[in-house]
């Protein structure tokens, strides 16, 4: 949900030059805004554009600050500064002072879509739905075919679980834009998250539109479905290390088209990938690739072989670790007594959904302080402080030791444990795809994958998932999942 670039009021079309010539002329703008404020210091525009000029030279968010707010000192009744100001302030994390400003707009100009639609953005970083809602519409009212506000209101009323109204949304926008990437995007995450996966998997397949590339580049054909009779195909992981590990189930399956199967994959998932059934032969993501016929991504598999809720192919374990790895961490935890339970508390900070899927180490702790456990951490990043949190557990066995080999030596990790109990992240995956029992912590507006009002995945048979009631209310999660341990048996 972004928001629109400074305003100024000498801006002018201009070619379309490389990121260091844009640069060069921001610094050549911000040279010559200086000067002329030397000569006309009470003049409110060239401090607006020095604010614009700082902010493509530099980035230097403060300095623009000063200078959009020394323009409305001059001219309170500036929109294009305070819009400038909305939208530096809204980049600080400033939200209150950034509504301020668009609401200053608005008055000023209240036809002026990007405004609301900007404001509707800042009600939604502070959560109040609704709120941000009304924006979208009013910003759609006054521009019909306003792409981006009716994207942010479907993903509202997805974020608020009103389906129906997210799904009509969707007609909407696609009425208005009906070649938008974004509209079908969110159409698709609907219907597969509704279980409909006949119409969701073609429709998820508009996702290459979004990110306007061609699956990795590749120029030969994607494959069809049809039978390759001895023909090669390289299959190919897109998007998160999750995903992956959640279709490579279908390599399998293609192989028994009588293919020869390739796979290409990120270096992190080489080791955990090298024995999966249906592979004949491992690539490196970013290397030469092999000569194929034909190529697929991996979550492009799942609507190829019409895979519906009946037909999933959910036998585990698919993966498995490397012995040897098992049985280093076997030695490692031969003191552990007590159910052992890996713990991973959040997810990927890179990622914008990461806030709404990840709790605090402080909430996990007070969900683990049974004396009947062996609490295992799982999550390699963990900062000294979260570190420090674990220690305070009484059960506590092993607390930050580096997982060596990534995810494959993570696996290992978990088949010497009873129970993974996680947010929504690729170790949850990996516990499924290995057969390990795991409680998955789902958020209030779940990823499509796990569907709706159900506890159990039709993905993975060990998997049980744990939905928030409500945004945000970790704390009934977490309180029956810690009712849930004492009653789960421990594999010794």
């Amino acid at each position: 949900m972004a928001a629109a670039g400074p305003m100024s009021s000498d801006d002018h079309p201009a070619a379309q030059p490389g990121v260091e010539d844009v640069i060069a002329r921001y610094r050549e703008a911000v040279d010559f805004y200086r000067r002329a404020l030397l000569l006309d210091p009470a003049n409110p525009a060239l401090h607006n554009n020095l604010g614009g000029s700082i902010l493509g030279a530099q980035g230097s968010m403060d300095e623009a600050v000063a200078c959009f707010e020394r323009a409305v000192e001059l001219k309170p009744d500036y929109t294009e500064a305070h819009y400038n100001l909305a939208n530096v302030r809204r980049a600080q994390g400033r939200f209150d002072l950034a509504a301020s400003h668009y609401e200053r707009v608005i008055t000023r100009v209240p036809g002026f879509a990007p405004a609301h639609y900007d404001l509707g953005n800042v009600f939604a970083d502070l959560g109040k739905l609704d709120e941000a809602a009304a924006c979208y519409e009013r910003a759609i009212a006054i521009q019909p075919d306003y792409a981006d506000a009716h994207t942010n209101l479907i993903v509202t009323r997805m974020d608020q679980g009103r389906l129906d109204e997210a799904l009509a949304c969707c007609t909407r926008a696609l009425a208005a834009n009906p070649d938008s990437a974004d509209a079908h995007m969110c159409k698709a995450h609907i219907l597969l998250l509704s279980g409909d996966f006949a119409n969701g998997w073609p429709e998820y397949e508009c996702r290459w539109r979004v990110n306007e590339a061609k699956p990795h580049g590749l120029t030969k054909p994607i494959w069809d479905g049809g039978p390759l009779d001895g023909r090669t195909i390289l299959l190919h992981c897109e998007q998160g290390l999750g995903d992956s590990i959640q279709f490579i189930r279908y390599a399998r399956l293609v192989k028994d088209t009588g293919a020869r199967v390739l796979l290409s994959c990120p270096a992190s998932l080489e080791g955990l990938f090298a024995n999966v059934a249906g592979v004949d032969e491992i690539y490196r993501e970013g290397g030469l690739l092999p000569e194929h016929d034909v190529h697929a991504p991996l979550l492009s598999l799942p609507g190829l072989f019409r895979t519906s809720l009946d037909t999933i192919p959910a036998v585990v374990p698919y993966l498995s670790p490397d012995h040897s790895r098992v049985k280093v961490w076997r030695d490692r935890l031969a003191g552990c007594t007590g159910l052992r339970i890996g713990v991973a508390w959040r997810g990927n900070r890179k990622y914008e959904n990461d806030r709404n899927r990840s709790l605090t180490a402080d909430q996990f702790a007070a969900m683990l302080d049974m004396p009947e456990l062996a609490v295992v951490n799982l999550q390699k990043d963990a900062t000294p402080a979260e570190l420090e949190t674990l220690r305070r557990i009484p059960g506590v066995f092993f607390n930050g030791a580096p997982l060596e080999q990534g995810l494959h030596d993570a696996g290992a990790l978990m088949a010497n444990l009873d129970l993974v109990v996680a947010v929504d992240t690729s170790l949850c995956h990996l516990a499924g795809a290995l057969g390990v029992p795991v409680c998955t912590l789902i958020p209030f507006a779940p990823d499509w994958r796990w569907l709706l009002h159900r506890d159990d995945s039709p993905w993975y048979p060990t998997m049980r998932l744990y939905r928030q009631p409500s945004s945000g209310d970790w704390k009934s999660v977490l309180d029956r999942v810690r009712a849930g341990i004492p009653r789960m048996d421990s594999r010794s």
